[in-house]
């Protein structure tokens, strides 16, 4: 049993009832798991649905039927559900979720469900809306992510020019992620050794310098602060979300065989406005785009070469 102050400080239940909150935290649990600790398994069945209430998990889910290796999906955190497959249908869960920190999780086993529906199934009707509210939820960015990834590698396929790939690549990337945005990308110059601005989109784009020189802050005077090239090249993530003095920022590296390709910035001017379904996104975007850029300095470096020789040739022939 859990709190009614602890669900009503959740924003998923800012319209649910008093009455209804009062039955749901009667009937939930609350849990804390350690980073790294297993909070379920694949393919086993709990038959509970979990609310995070603080903290993040992430979803892993195995390379193949039976097999030890698994993959990193999705994350979630704090007022995400997950569980709900094993929930409302009783089915195995189909991935397993790890604790990314200390993390605190309201459970609600199915059997508190059927016992409210038996004594008033109006109130078990709409905890069961608010709760899939949340689902549904997901599942609309869900969707928002395979439509714009499917975008992305429809356009990586059409073999534009690098300077037209980028430029409509940030176009979808900006027009999903909707008018708070401003998106910039920096490509890297492994002869210079620093990140150019080749393009960018969305409200704010005068916070992006037009170069950001190896070692020289990401951002312009007046952050809270600053993040030099060499903190996003140690970075464990790929994705690096900051909270800066002018909103919220996350980048995003784009990597091939460990080898820098480029950079995207994402910025918001509300704090916090990129959530773990956001970073996850702009993480599978920079991995569909890093084959093209890798493919695109190929050629250039092949381009570079035949000019060389035709220079060559034609000094001495002169």
């Amino acid at each position: 049993m859990i709190s009614v102050e602890q669900l009503t400080a959740l924003k998923i239940f800012s319209d649910t009832s008093p009455a209804a909150l009062e039955r749901l935290a009667a009937e939930m649990v609350e849990k804390t798991f350690s980073d790294g600790e297993i909070i379920l398994k694949e393919g086993e069945v709990s038959g509970a649905l979990y609310l995070i209430r603080s903290g993040s998990v992430a979803v892993q889910k195995k390379l193949e039927p039976g097999g030890g290796a698994s993959k990193v999906v999705a994350r979630l955190e704090a007022e995400e559900f997950f569980g709900e497959m094993s929930f409302l249908e009783h089915k195995p869960h189909s991935a397993s979720i790890v604790a990314q920190e200390k993390s605190v999780i309201f459970l609600l086993p199915r059997e508190a469900l059927d016992r409210l529906i038996d004594k008033d199934s109006r109130s078990a009707l709409e905890q069961v809306l608010t709760l899939l509210s949340g689902v549904s939820s997901r599942l609309r960015r869900t969707t928002r992510e395979l439509v714009t990834v499917f975008e992305v590698a429809r356009l990586v396929g059409r073999a534009l020019r690098l300077d037209e790939l980028l430029r409509q690549v940030v176009g979808h990337i900006q027009a999903a992620f909707g008018p708070k945005a401003s998106i910039g990308f920096y490509r890297w110059n492994p002869f210079n050794e620093d990140y150019a601005l080749l393009v960018s989109q969305g409200p704010r784009q005068e916070i992006f310098p037009a170069l950001i020189e190896k070692g020289s802050p990401l951002l312009n005077a007046g952050s809270a602060e600053t993040v030099s090239i060499a903190d996003v090249a140690s970075s464990r993530s790929n994705v690096s979300p900051l909270t800066v003095s002018g909103g919220h920022l996350v980048i995003s590296r784009v990597d091939m065989h460990g080898k820098p390709e480029g950079l995207f910035l994402y910025h918001a001017s509300e704090t916090h406005a990129f959530d773990a379904g956001d970073r996850q996104m702009m993480e599978t975007l920079s991995a569909v785009l890093a084959p093209a850029l890798s493919s695109a300095r190929g050629r250039e470096e092949e381009e570079a070469r035949e000019r060389f020789e035709r220079t060559k040739q034609e000094r001495y022939l002169m």
